[in-house]
This record gives C-alpha cells, sequence and structure tokens, in this order.
C-alpha cells in the first residue's frame, strides 16, 4: 500500500534481526536494518527481555512511532502438516480443521495457536491441499507477551519457514511461477523448505552442529529426501543456501538425484545486508502488500488493527490533488470565458469595419463596372473622348445635346437647337464625321426650339 510502513522482527536463540521497509510511489525501500546478538545461555524470558529493550532502541534511533509490526518465531515451536480435505470445507476450513485438530497433532484445539491456508484445489477431484501450522500456546506465549510489553501492538506471528518463503519472491531469488529450494541454517537448527509459485510446499528442520561438523553429509541426506517427494518429470530446483559460510564443501555438492547444485543466497544492492534477515524482512513485507504465504498465528483478537497511517495519507494527498485539479480547472474556464468575452468585443469592434470594407467593396465594384463599361468604349477605332470633344467644338452654343450613343463606329446624338438644319453642314465639314443625317423629322417645342435627332458614322482614319 502506497505510503505504509513495515517493522520485520525475526527471533532466534542466539539473536534477533529487525528490518523496517516503506513503500513508495516506485518501489519498496528497506529504510533500516539490524542484528542484535542474545545471551543464548539465558532462559527464554530473559532473552525476550533482552530483545524487547533492543526493538525499543531501534525504534527510538530510527524515530519510528507508528507502524504495524510482524515477528518470526524459529521454525521448531511449530508443527506443520499437509491435509487434504473435500472442497467443500473451503468456506469454514479454519473451523473444520479446529474440529479435527487431534486428528493432525498431538494437540487439541484449545491448547494451540494455529492458523491454515489453501495450497491447491483439484475440482475435478472434488478436493483441496491446505497447510496447517499448530504451535503449543505455552512456546508461543512468551512471544505474545513480548509484543503487549512493546506497547505499540503486534500485527502478527509466524515461523521462519513461512517468513522464508515470503522473501524470495520479493528477493528476486525465485520467479513468481517458479520453485526453489531453501536451505536456512541458524544456530543449531537447519530447515529445508521448498518453495513452488510462492507457495511453501514442503519444510523440514533438522538439528546441526554449530560449527558445521558433518553439514554436508546432513544436506546431502535432505536434500535426497526432499527429491524423492517430488513428481515425476518436475523440474529440479535450484538450492539457495542460506546461512554462516562454515562449509564451503557443500557448494560442491551435487545435490539429491533430483536437485540441481547448491549456490549461496545472494544480496542485491538496496536489500539486506546478511542472511540473519530474511525471515524480518519477509515478515515486513506483510505490512506492505499482500503477501502469497499468508500464515499469522496470533489470533484476531490479540491482533493490532492496521495502521491507517499511510492509507489516511494518500486520502489527504488524493484529496489535495482534486483540491488542485478543481482550482485550476476553475482557474482555465474562467480565463477562457476571459478570453471569450475579450474575443467578443473585438469581434463586434471588427464587425463594424467589415462592414464598412463591404461598403467600399459595393462603391469599388460599381466604379469597376463603369471603367470596364468605359474601357469597353474605348475600344472602338477612335477614342470616344475624341468624338465628345469634337461634338463640343462643332455644335453651336445656340444648341446643345442631350442624349449621345456610340454603337461601333455609329453615333446618335439628341438635342435642341435653333435651327437643326445648320448642324448637318457643320457635322459634315468635320474630318471625324460621315455620312451625316437626320434619323427623324424635326419637331418644334412651345418655346420655338427644334428638337433633332441625328446620325453619323465615324470616318475610318479619323483623328
Amino acid at each position: 500500500m502506497l505510503f505504509q510502513t513495515g517493522l520485520g522482527v525475526s527471533i532466534e536463540t542466539g539473536f534477533l534481526s529487525v528490518t523496517y521497509l516503506k513503500a513508495s510511489f516506485r518501489e519498496i525501500k528497506l529504510e533500516a536494518q539490524a542484528v542484535y546478538q542474545l545471551p543464548a545461555e539465558k532462559t527464554l524470558e530473559e532473552r525476550l527481555a533482552v530483545a524487547r529493550n533492543m526493538i525499543r532502541t531501534f525504534l527510538e534511533k530510527n524515530h519510528i512511532l507508528s507502524t504495524d509490526i510482524y515477528l518470526s518465531v524459529p521454525r521448531d515451536l511449530a508443527v506443520l502438516r499437509y491435509v487434504e480435505l473435500p472442497l467443500a470445507v473451503k468456506e469454514n476450513l479454519r473451523e473444520t480443521l479446529g474440529y479435527e485438530m487431534e486428528k493432525y497433532t498431538p494437540f487439541s484445539a484449545d491448547d494451540v495457536y494455529f492458523d491454515c491456508q489453501i495450497i491447491s484445489e483439484d475440482r475435478e477431484a472434488g478436493t483441496l491441499k491446505a497447510l496447517l501450522v499448530v504451535a503449543a500456546r505455552d512456546a508461543i506465549s512468551p512471544y505474545v507477551d513480548l509484543c503487549e510489553d512493546l506497547g505499540t501492538g503486534i500485527s502478527g506471528i509466524e515461523i521462519s519457514s513461512t517468513a522464508l518463503a515470503g522473501y524470495f519472491p520479493h528477493g528476486g531469488a525465485v520467479a513468481h511461477a517458479g520453485s526453489l529450494a531453501i536451505l536456512y541454517m541458524v544456530g543449531g537448527r537447519m530447515e529445508i523448505n521448498l518453495v513452488r509459485n510462492n507457495l511453501l510446499l514442503y519444510s523440514r528442520h533438522v538439528e546441526v552442529e554449530e560449527d558445521g561438523r558433518d553439514l554436508s553429509a546432513i544436506v546431502r541426506q535432505e536434500l535426497e529426501l526432499l527429491g524423492e517427494g517430488l513428481d515425476d518429470g518436475e523440474e529440479k530446483p535450484p538450492v539457495t543456501f542460506c546461512g554462516p559460510r562454515m562449509d564451503d564443501n557443500i557448494f560442491a555438492l551435487p545435490g539429491g538425484e533430483n536437485l540441481g547444485e547448491i549456490r549461496r543466497m545472494d544480496f542485491p544492492d538496496g536489500r539486506i545486508l546478511s542472511y540473519e534477515l530474511v525471515p524480518a524482512y519477509g515478515c515486513a513485507l506483510k505490512a506492505i502488500q499482500k503477501t502469497p504465504m499468508d500464515i499469522n498465528l496470533l489470533p484476531v483478537g490479540l491482533r493490532k488493527k492496521p495502521d491507517k497511517t499511510g492509507y489516511y495519507t494518500m486520502l489527504i494527498l488524493g484529496g489535495l490533488l482534486v483540491l488542485f485539479l478543481l482550482s485550476w480547472g476553475g482557474g482555465v474556464i474562467v480565463k477562457a470565458r476571459l478570453d471569450l468575452e475579450r474575443l467578443d468585443t473585438k469581434i463586434g469592434q471588427l464587425s463594424a469595419k467589415v462592414a464598412g470594407v463591404g461598403e467600399m467593396r459595393a462603391k469599388y465594384d460599381k466604379l469597376k463596372g463603369q471603367i470596364d463599361y468605359l474601357n469597353n468604349l474605348g475600344r472602338t477605332r477612335v477614342p470616344v473622348l475624341n468624338v465628345l470633344r469634337d461634338l463640343s467644338d462643332i455644335i453651336p452654343q445656340s444648341a446643345w445635346v442631350n442624349s449621345f450613343s456610340v454603337s461601333g463606329d455609329d453615333i446618335k446624338i439628341e438635342g435642341y437647337a435653333e435651327s437643326a438644319a445648320e448642324l448637318i453642314p457643320l457635322l459634315e465639314e468635320s474630318p471625324l464625321f460621315g455620312d451625316v443625317a437626320f434619323v427623324s423629322t424635326i419637331t418644334k417645342t412651345r418655346d420655338g426650339k427644334e428638337r433633332f435627332r441625328i446620325g453619323l458614322k465615324i470616318k475610318r482614319g479619323g483623328s
């Protein structure tokens, strides 16, 4: 979960390991880690008292005020059973196993802390396979008391085997759908675990000498036993040794007949620094994301309620983001509206100018038409202006023309004169005109003027 934090604690007989993880947008970051030595010769209660003080010191040193804490306890405190049950009990699996506890373990349900998880389902056969993890109350109660004494509460308790299974998919040592055999050695105990599809499918623990004597023989024996449980044709899983390098001979072992070679555990950059921190890291992941192995021996009533700090932080940031987007969007809308109003004003101003341009365009078209007309007139052989000039010179002041038309070389004039007949010889004397004649009879007006209509032609070669 975004902005969530988690503290993983692993308690063994001789040491205590702690990791603190923090989730961000891009990754899960290891913020702090530490390994503390515990007095193995002391009683469990005395060791846990020392462990409590060490955990408090770690919290204070790293300024951790609130976080979800998950605890890993030694594998040998629990009994693991893989049981097959009808698929019909899936919805009530925990209650069913509680009723049949004495069938699978030497304990009654009232005397143990337990949890279970479905490993596989066979719908055709109508069955399921479940992992049952059981620990005596007397063995787990001191750890529960430790958590209560911390004053911070604790979210869960699991065994080191399930914590290891939770680490490796995230640690890059095994693909999501791959298999991996893990040899985890701590103190006088070694675990042999098989993880497939990120689930714990096999787990054993055996006692070994802390100085590593006979370790190679024990490893070979356990790997052969593990190999016998593999299905026919199943691909050999790689084997990772997670422990002190006290006997390099084990890395030369070919492993069991069905297993690959043994390799040392790698510690990628930015991750844990030593094998003791692996279970603690796997525990801390539970506070940040849902892990494939979801075993929790702590009863529901004793579990700390999940820390909602990251959740509320995300909500607050989400709310602030929404407010920012709304305010930004509102600002954009207001700005756009103001821009539209300014554009409307400019459009109104330009509309008046456009109307004036339209009027000018109309005048232009009219003038262009007149010019075209005059140009057409000018296409006659003699320019019209020359014709008008000569007519003005020839016609006496006692006469006037009120109509003038030109069609090719033919000209017609209409007007009034004191004596219309005198106009004919005057026009014929002009070198520009010829074929001068009245085109209608002369009529008298009331004021004694003669109205005339004369036709004439423009002489070719005239000027």
